[in-house]
């Protein structure tokens, strides 16, 4: 009975082990969720996004998105690393991150990600597209449960992360909203798109070629960073007017009149004697 004992505590013991092998935990204290975005006029093109659950100013991260306006950037997609167990699996190696909760499954398919790091998530790198089911779980979910199949799972906390997650999706779709057929389709008579229309008055920089610009796509972001564009030259203008100092009119040049003492004078009338000579003529 003694010896049972024992391996029953050996037994539990093995259970208890298993079962800490099982789930990747994270130190919930001080994680929040948090949403920033950088939406500047001045930066048209170049807008960004970001998502973060974790401690703020640590490394202390689980999970982080971003997604971008920029060209070479996913246009409908968003980048999401979520921080898991990977086990002996290589950078960039290729694998599905299965995500449950609620009585409902996904599978998104992503690579393994941040394996030499120092800093940073170590999980899976996944790029997630902005109409994809996952987000109405994310958004909605108290918590889900993910992991790489074979490899421990992770409990990701939703409860208090709903308006920042829905707030970055909302944004990341709205850069597609706001440049959906701009880049791939002709809307002018001259068949240039409205991109590359934007793209080329501001090169030129003057208020001549905004102007032309509006006259081909009056409505929607472009033209409202186009009007943003010739008020900041026409108040450019303005100050450069004021900052000119005043120009002094000259006075007429004066014309003098002098009169000059020749001394005097020879007689209006003398005489000349010309004699042909051979063909030539003198004076005399």
């Amino acid at each position: 009975m003694k010896l049972f004992g024992i391996e029953s505590r050996l037994i539990a013991l093995f259970i208890f082990s298993i079962g800490c092998l099982t789930q990747v935990s994270y130190a919930t204290e001080g994680m929040t969720w948090q949403f920033r975005a950088d939406n500047s006029p001045n930066n048209p093109g170049f807008r960004n996004t970001s998502l973060t659950y974790g401690v703020p100013e640590t490394d202390n991260t689980q999970l982080s998105g971003s997604c971008s306006e920029a060209a070479g950037a996913y246009p409908k997609s968003s980048i999401v690393i979520f921080g898991a167990d990977t086990g002996e699996l290589p950078e960039n190696q290729e694998v599905d991150l299965r995500l449950s909760g609620g009585g409902n499954e996904y599978t998104l398919n992503g690579s393994v990600f941040g394996i030499k790091a120092e800093t940073g998530i170590t999980g899976v790198y996944v790029v997630i597209a902005n109409n994809d089911p996952i987000w109405k779980a994310l958004t909605s979910k108290s918590a889900l449960d993910y992991q790489i199949p074979g490899y421990r799972a992770s409990t990701l906390q939703l409860s208090n992360g709903h308006r920042a997650i829905s707030d970055f999706i909302t944004t990341c779709r709205s850069y597609f909203i706001a440049d959906s057929g701009n880049s791939d389709t002709t809307n002018s008579p001259s068949g240039i798109s409205e991109r590359e229309a934007f793209q080329s008055a501001k090169e030129l920089g003057s208020i001549e070629a905004w102007q032309a610009f509006l006259n081909n796509f009056p409505t929607g972001f472009h033209a409202d960073m186009a009007h943003a564009y010739i008020k900041k030259l026409q108040d450019s203008s303005t100050a450069t007017t004021q900052m000119k100092p005043p120009v002094t009119p000259q006075p007429p040049a004066q014309v003098y009149q002098q009169t000059v003492n020749l001394g005097p004078g020879r007689s209006a009338w003398y005489n000349k004697q010309f004699e042909m000579d051979e063909g030539n003529t003198s004076v005399y």
